[in-house]
Protein backbone atom coordinates (compact mmCIF):
# COMPACT_ATOMS: atom_id res chain seq x y z
CA UNK A 1 0.00 0.00 0.00
CA UNK A 2 1.19 3.15 -0.63
CA UNK A 3 2.06 5.82 1.79
CA UNK A 4 2.13 9.68 2.02
CA UNK A 5 5.98 10.03 1.21
CA UNK A 6 5.37 7.79 -2.04
CA UNK A 7 2.33 10.67 -3.08
CA UNK A 8 5.16 13.22 -2.88
CA UNK A 9 7.48 11.03 -5.09
CA UNK A 10 4.75 10.55 -7.53
CA UNK A 11 3.53 14.82 -7.61
CA UNK A 12 7.02 16.10 -7.16
CA UNK A 13 7.60 14.15 -10.44
CA UNK A 14 8.67 16.52 -13.39
CA UNK A 15 5.98 15.09 -15.42
CA UNK A 16 3.70 17.65 -13.95
CA UNK A 17 3.79 19.38 -17.67
CA UNK A 18 3.01 17.11 -20.85
CA UNK A 19 6.11 14.95 -22.41
CA UNK A 20 6.45 16.37 -26.22
CA UNK A 21 4.02 12.92 -27.29
CA UNK A 22 1.98 12.28 -24.00
CA UNK A 23 0.34 9.07 -23.48
CA UNK A 24 -2.43 7.75 -25.59
CA UNK A 25 -4.38 6.63 -22.78
CA UNK A 26 -3.98 7.46 -18.51
CA UNK A 27 -6.89 4.62 -16.63
CA UNK A 28 -6.49 4.88 -12.48
CA UNK A 29 -8.45 4.64 -9.22
CA UNK A 30 -6.79 7.34 -7.87
CA UNK A 31 -6.90 6.74 -3.59
CA UNK A 32 -8.94 8.73 -1.81
CA UNK A 33 -7.05 10.80 0.97
CA UNK A 34 -8.97 13.73 2.56
CA UNK A 35 -6.88 17.38 2.63
CA UNK A 36 -6.07 17.47 6.57
CA UNK A 37 -4.03 13.83 5.63
CA UNK A 38 -2.20 15.95 3.33
CA UNK A 39 -0.97 19.08 5.28
CA UNK A 40 2.60 17.33 5.27
CA UNK A 41 2.86 17.66 1.60
CA UNK A 42 0.81 20.69 0.83
CA UNK A 43 3.38 23.17 0.15
CA UNK A 44 4.48 20.33 -2.09
CA UNK A 45 1.79 20.30 -4.13
CA UNK A 46 1.33 24.37 -4.69
CA UNK A 47 5.34 24.74 -5.34
CA UNK A 48 4.76 22.55 -7.66
CA UNK A 49 2.42 24.51 -9.81
CA UNK A 50 -1.16 22.51 -9.75
CA UNK A 51 -3.58 24.84 -10.86
CA UNK A 52 -6.25 22.94 -9.11
CA UNK A 53 -4.53 23.21 -5.64
CA UNK A 54 -7.00 24.09 -2.71
CA UNK A 55 -6.13 23.80 1.04
CA UNK A 56 -9.14 21.62 1.05
CA UNK A 57 -8.99 19.60 -1.81
CA UNK A 58 -8.71 16.08 -1.62
CA UNK A 59 -5.62 13.73 -3.24
CA UNK A 60 -7.87 12.56 -6.37
CA UNK A 61 -8.14 16.41 -7.29
CA UNK A 62 -4.24 16.55 -8.10
CA UNK A 63 -4.48 12.84 -9.69
CA UNK A 64 -6.72 14.37 -12.26
CA UNK A 65 -4.91 17.33 -13.32
CA UNK A 66 -1.62 15.47 -13.18
CA UNK A 67 -3.64 12.38 -15.67
CA UNK A 68 -4.82 15.29 -18.17
CA UNK A 69 -1.27 16.65 -18.71
CA UNK A 70 0.32 13.50 -19.39
CA UNK A 71 -2.03 13.07 -21.88
CA UNK A 72 -1.34 14.25 -25.33
CA UNK A 73 -3.76 15.89 -27.14
CA UNK A 74 -6.88 13.93 -27.98
CA UNK A 75 -5.64 11.44 -25.77
CA UNK A 76 -7.73 9.26 -23.28
CA UNK A 77 -8.36 9.11 -19.38
CA UNK A 78 -10.39 7.19 -17.51
CA UNK A 79 -10.69 7.51 -13.74
CA UNK A 80 -12.52 5.28 -11.25
CA UNK A 81 -12.43 8.03 -8.15
CA UNK A 82 -14.55 9.76 -5.72
CA UNK A 83 -17.25 12.20 -6.96
CA UNK A 84 -16.51 14.62 -3.65
CA UNK A 85 -15.71 17.44 -6.19
CA UNK A 86 -19.18 17.44 -7.92
CA UNK A 87 -20.68 19.56 -5.25
CA UNK A 88 -17.76 20.87 -2.99
CA UNK A 89 -15.77 24.06 -2.93
CA UNK A 90 -12.49 23.23 -3.67
CA UNK A 91 -14.03 21.20 -6.49
CA UNK A 92 -15.05 23.73 -8.58
CA UNK A 93 -11.60 24.10 -10.08
CA UNK A 94 -11.77 20.55 -10.93
CA UNK A 95 -15.70 21.14 -12.63
CA UNK A 96 -14.35 23.90 -14.45
CA UNK A 97 -10.59 22.14 -16.00
CA UNK A 98 -13.35 18.75 -16.64
CA UNK A 99 -16.29 21.27 -18.21
CA UNK A 100 -13.38 22.80 -20.60
CA UNK A 101 -12.98 19.18 -22.21
CA UNK A 102 -14.41 17.01 -24.57
CA UNK A 103 -16.60 14.89 -21.66
CA UNK A 104 -17.55 10.96 -22.68
CA UNK A 105 -18.41 9.47 -20.18
CA UNK A 106 -19.94 9.95 -16.71
CA UNK A 107 -21.17 6.85 -14.73
CA UNK A 108 -22.02 7.99 -11.19
CA UNK A 109 -22.49 5.72 -7.89
CA UNK A 110 -23.98 7.38 -5.14
CA UNK A 111 -24.50 5.33 -2.21
CA UNK A 112 -24.27 2.21 -3.82
CA UNK A 113 -23.08 -1.38 -2.38
CA UNK A 114 -21.10 -2.06 -5.50
CA UNK A 115 -19.50 -4.64 -3.42
CA UNK A 116 -20.93 -6.90 -0.86
CA UNK A 117 -21.25 -4.68 2.93
CA UNK A 118 -19.00 -2.08 0.91
CA UNK A 119 -20.98 1.62 0.55
CA UNK A 120 -19.49 4.31 -2.10
CA UNK A 121 -19.76 7.33 -3.30
CA UNK A 122 -17.66 7.54 -6.43
CA UNK A 123 -17.84 8.16 -10.60
CA UNK A 124 -16.49 6.68 -13.58
CA UNK A 125 -15.11 9.54 -15.64
CA UNK A 126 -13.56 9.57 -19.01
CA UNK A 127 -12.25 12.09 -21.08
CA UNK A 128 -11.04 13.29 -24.43
CA UNK A 129 -7.96 15.40 -23.88
CA UNK A 130 -9.24 18.05 -26.40
CA UNK A 131 -11.82 21.47 -26.26
CA UNK A 132 -15.52 20.23 -25.61
CA UNK A 133 -17.20 20.93 -29.13
CA UNK A 134 -20.60 22.47 -29.09
CA UNK A 135 -23.35 20.35 -28.50
CA UNK A 136 -21.20 17.44 -26.99
CA UNK A 137 -23.47 14.40 -25.53
CA UNK A 138 -21.95 12.63 -22.43
CA UNK A 139 -22.50 9.05 -22.13
CA UNK A 140 -24.60 9.27 -18.64
CA UNK A 141 -26.03 6.91 -16.01
CA UNK A 142 -26.16 7.06 -11.92
CA UNK A 143 -27.05 4.35 -9.43
CA UNK A 144 -28.60 5.84 -6.12
CA UNK A 145 -29.00 4.06 -2.80
CA UNK A 146 -29.27 0.72 -4.37
CA UNK A 147 -27.96 -2.61 -1.99
CA UNK A 148 -25.44 -5.31 -3.23
CA UNK A 149 -28.25 -7.46 -5.09
CA UNK A 150 -30.53 -4.67 -5.99
CA UNK A 151 -27.50 -3.05 -7.85
CA UNK A 152 -26.26 -5.87 -9.58
CA UNK A 153 -29.31 -6.39 -11.03
CA UNK A 154 -29.62 -3.05 -12.12
CA UNK A 155 -26.83 -2.80 -13.48
CA UNK A 156 -26.85 -5.82 -15.73
CA UNK A 157 -30.45 -4.31 -17.04
CA UNK A 158 -28.88 -1.05 -17.94
CA UNK A 159 -25.73 -1.72 -19.88
CA UNK A 160 -25.28 -1.06 -23.19
CA UNK A 161 -28.68 1.08 -23.02
CA UNK A 162 -26.99 4.05 -21.13
CA UNK A 163 -28.39 7.61 -21.65
CA UNK A 164 -27.26 10.68 -22.66
CA UNK A 165 -26.66 14.58 -20.66
CA UNK A 166 -25.90 17.31 -22.77
CA UNK A 167 -22.24 18.70 -21.39
CA UNK A 168 -23.40 22.44 -21.80
CA UNK A 169 -25.41 21.99 -18.59
CA UNK A 170 -21.96 21.26 -16.96
CA UNK A 171 -19.20 24.13 -15.18
CA UNK A 172 -17.82 25.41 -12.47
CA UNK A 173 -20.60 25.32 -10.72
CA UNK A 174 -22.49 22.06 -8.60
CA UNK A 175 -22.87 18.78 -10.64
CA UNK A 176 -26.17 17.69 -9.74
CA UNK A 177 -27.93 16.08 -13.02
CA UNK A 178 -31.18 17.07 -12.72
CA UNK A 179 -33.48 15.75 -16.17
CA UNK A 180 -34.00 16.96 -18.84
CA UNK A 181 -37.40 18.04 -18.96
CA UNK A 182 -36.10 20.07 -15.81
CA UNK A 183 -32.97 21.58 -17.60
CA UNK A 184 -35.14 22.81 -19.98
CA UNK A 185 -37.52 24.72 -18.19
CA UNK A 186 -34.40 26.25 -16.37
CA UNK A 187 -33.26 27.65 -19.68
CA UNK A 188 -36.12 29.22 -20.07
CA UNK A 189 -36.69 31.06 -16.73
CA UNK A 190 -33.50 32.24 -17.20
CA UNK A 191 -33.97 33.28 -20.54
CA UNK A 192 -36.45 36.01 -19.37
CA UNK A 193 -35.98 36.35 -15.37
CA UNK A 194 -33.54 38.38 -13.21
CA UNK A 195 -31.04 36.77 -11.36
CA UNK A 196 -32.25 37.83 -7.66
CA UNK A 197 -28.94 39.15 -6.77
CA UNK A 198 -29.36 41.52 -9.92
CA UNK A 199 -32.43 43.26 -8.39
CA UNK A 200 -32.09 46.52 -6.84
CA UNK A 201 -32.24 46.25 -3.29
CA UNK A 202 -31.26 42.82 -2.45
CA UNK A 203 -28.06 41.49 -0.95
CA UNK A 204 -26.57 38.36 -0.30
CA UNK A 205 -24.11 37.41 2.34
CA UNK A 206 -22.66 34.15 3.39
CA UNK A 207 -22.20 33.04 7.16
CA UNK A 208 -19.41 33.65 9.29
CA UNK A 209 -15.98 31.67 9.30
CA UNK A 210 -14.27 31.55 12.39
CA UNK A 211 -11.82 29.35 11.57
CA UNK A 212 -12.31 27.27 14.82
CA UNK A 213 -15.56 26.64 15.34
CA UNK A 214 -14.57 24.96 18.45
CA UNK A 215 -13.73 27.86 20.32
CA UNK A 216 -16.45 30.37 18.99
CA UNK A 217 -19.20 28.29 18.82
CA UNK A 218 -20.71 27.21 22.05
CA UNK A 219 -24.11 25.55 24.20
CA UNK A 220 -26.54 27.18 25.79
CA UNK A 221 -25.47 26.27 29.09
CA UNK A 222 -21.72 27.62 27.98
CA UNK A 223 -23.24 31.09 26.77
CA UNK A 224 -25.25 31.09 30.41
CA UNK A 225 -22.20 30.61 32.39
CA UNK A 226 -20.07 33.37 30.40
CA UNK A 227 -23.18 35.89 30.55
CA UNK A 228 -23.54 35.23 34.74
CA UNK A 229 -19.63 35.75 35.20
CA UNK A 230 -19.97 38.97 33.76
CA UNK A 231 -23.71 40.58 31.81
CA UNK A 232 -21.25 42.52 29.67
CA UNK A 233 -20.61 39.53 27.45
CA UNK A 234 -24.00 39.25 26.10
CA UNK A 235 -22.93 42.04 23.55
CA UNK A 236 -21.21 39.29 22.08
CA UNK A 237 -22.51 36.28 22.23
CA UNK A 238 -24.96 36.21 18.95
CA UNK A 239 -27.88 33.60 18.47
CA UNK A 240 -27.30 31.32 16.16
CA UNK A 241 -28.87 28.35 13.41
CA UNK A 242 -26.74 25.92 11.82
CA UNK A 243 -27.31 24.65 7.95
CA UNK A 244 -29.11 21.59 9.46
CA UNK A 245 -31.78 23.74 11.67
CA UNK A 246 -33.02 25.14 8.53
CA UNK A 247 -36.18 23.36 7.06
CA UNK A 248 -38.39 24.18 3.72
CA UNK A 249 -40.12 27.13 4.87
CA UNK A 250 -39.34 27.35 9.09
CA UNK A 251 -36.04 26.69 11.16
CA UNK A 252 -35.62 24.64 14.29
CA UNK A 253 -34.36 26.86 17.12
CA UNK A 254 -30.88 26.21 18.53
CA UNK A 255 -29.18 24.94 21.44
CA UNK A 256 -25.40 26.58 20.02
CA UNK A 257 -24.35 30.46 20.15
CA UNK A 258 -21.50 32.18 18.43
CA UNK A 259 -18.86 34.13 20.07
CA UNK A 260 -18.59 36.84 17.66
CA UNK A 261 -15.26 38.38 18.34
CA UNK A 262 -14.80 40.71 14.80
CA UNK A 263 -11.43 42.23 13.67
CA UNK A 264 -10.59 44.84 16.27
CA UNK A 265 -12.39 43.74 18.82
CA UNK A 266 -11.10 44.99 22.24
CA UNK A 267 -10.78 41.44 24.11
CA UNK A 268 -9.25 43.37 27.35
CA UNK A 269 -12.91 44.79 27.75
CA UNK A 270 -14.15 41.23 28.34
CA UNK A 271 -11.57 39.28 31.11
CA UNK A 272 -13.71 35.95 31.40
CA UNK A 273 -13.96 35.94 27.36
CA UNK A 274 -10.36 36.27 27.23
CA UNK A 275 -9.89 33.66 29.65
CA UNK A 276 -12.09 31.25 28.28
CA UNK A 277 -11.14 31.58 24.70
CA UNK A 278 -7.22 31.19 25.70
CA UNK A 279 -7.97 27.48 26.38
CA UNK A 280 -7.67 27.17 23.05
CA UNK A 281 -4.87 29.38 21.72
CA UNK A 282 -2.80 26.98 20.36
CA UNK A 283 -5.72 26.56 17.65
CA UNK A 284 -6.87 29.88 17.58
CA UNK A 285 -3.22 31.58 16.46
CA UNK A 286 -2.76 32.35 13.12
CA UNK A 287 0.12 30.48 11.52
CA UNK A 288 3.35 32.08 10.60
CA UNK A 289 3.51 29.23 7.83
CA UNK A 290 0.57 26.83 6.21
CA UNK A 291 2.61 23.95 6.93
CA UNK A 292 2.27 24.01 11.42
CA UNK A 293 0.38 21.79 12.62
CA UNK A 294 -1.75 23.92 14.92
CA UNK A 295 -3.43 26.99 14.59
CA UNK A 296 -5.67 28.88 11.97
CA UNK A 297 -4.57 29.40 8.57
CA UNK A 298 -1.60 32.48 8.48
CA UNK A 299 -3.34 36.14 8.24
CA UNK A 300 -3.04 39.73 9.71
CA UNK A 301 -6.06 39.35 12.91
CA UNK A 302 -5.40 38.65 16.30
CA UNK A 303 -5.60 34.89 17.98
CA UNK A 304 -9.66 35.59 19.96
CA UNK A 305 -10.81 36.92 16.34
CA UNK A 306 -13.01 35.18 14.03
CA UNK A 307 -11.52 34.68 10.94
CA UNK A 308 -13.77 36.81 8.61
CA UNK A 309 -13.32 40.70 8.39
CA UNK A 310 -16.78 40.16 8.24
CA UNK A 311 -18.02 43.96 7.61
CA UNK A 312 -21.36 43.23 6.74
CA UNK A 313 -22.49 41.91 9.94
CA UNK A 314 -24.92 44.19 10.44
CA UNK A 315 -27.05 42.69 7.79
CA UNK A 316 -27.54 39.48 10.47
CA UNK A 317 -29.37 42.07 12.66
CA UNK A 318 -31.97 43.23 10.35
CA UNK A 319 -35.60 42.90 11.19
CA UNK A 320 -36.30 40.66 8.47
CA UNK A 321 -34.18 38.20 6.33
CA UNK A 322 -34.33 34.78 4.38
CA UNK A 323 -31.61 32.22 5.58
CA UNK A 324 -30.89 28.89 3.59
CA UNK A 325 -28.02 26.21 4.64
CA UNK A 326 -25.38 25.64 1.79
CA UNK A 327 -24.66 21.63 2.68
CA UNK A 328 -28.04 21.17 2.77
CA UNK A 329 -29.19 17.63 0.60
CA UNK A 330 -32.26 19.42 -0.65
CA UNK A 331 -32.73 23.61 -0.59
CA UNK A 332 -34.86 25.10 2.52
CA UNK A 333 -34.96 28.60 2.69
CA UNK A 334 -36.56 30.01 6.23
CA UNK A 335 -37.55 33.34 7.06
CA UNK A 336 -35.77 34.84 9.98
CA UNK A 337 -37.12 37.66 12.59
CA UNK A 338 -34.88 36.76 15.17
CA UNK A 339 -31.28 38.32 14.18
CA UNK A 340 -29.73 35.07 14.20
CA UNK A 341 -26.44 34.47 12.83
CA UNK A 342 -25.12 31.90 10.42
CA UNK A 343 -21.74 30.17 10.03
CA UNK A 344 -19.55 29.70 6.70
CA UNK A 345 -21.46 26.98 5.10
CA UNK A 346 -25.15 29.66 5.53
CA UNK A 347 -26.52 32.16 3.31
CA UNK A 348 -28.64 35.52 4.16
CA UNK A 349 -30.88 37.74 2.13
CA UNK A 350 -31.49 40.75 2.93
CA UNK A 351 -34.14 43.46 1.10
CA UNK A 352 -34.81 47.22 1.56
CA UNK A 353 -37.31 46.96 -0.95
CA UNK A 354 -39.80 47.36 1.60
CA UNK A 355 -38.11 48.35 4.52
Amino acid sequence: MACITDFVMIFGFPLLRPTKEGFDIVIANPPYVEAKKLKYIASTLKERGYSLYSGTADLSAYFMELGKNLLHNKGELCFITTNKFFNTGYGSKVRAMLSELRLERIINFEQVEVFKDILVSSVIIGFQNKNAAEGNMIEFEQFVELHHEEFKKEFTNRIGHFGAYPQKYLGETEWSFSDREKLAIKDKIQAVGTPIFKVEGVSVYRGVTTGYNPAFIISEEQRDRLIKEDPENSKVIKNMLQGRNIRKWYYEESNENLIFTRRGFNINDFPTLKTYLFQYYKNLKPKTVSTEEFGRKPGKYEWFEILDNTAYYPQFEVSEKIIWGLTANKWAFAYDDKQHYLPSNGYILTSTILS
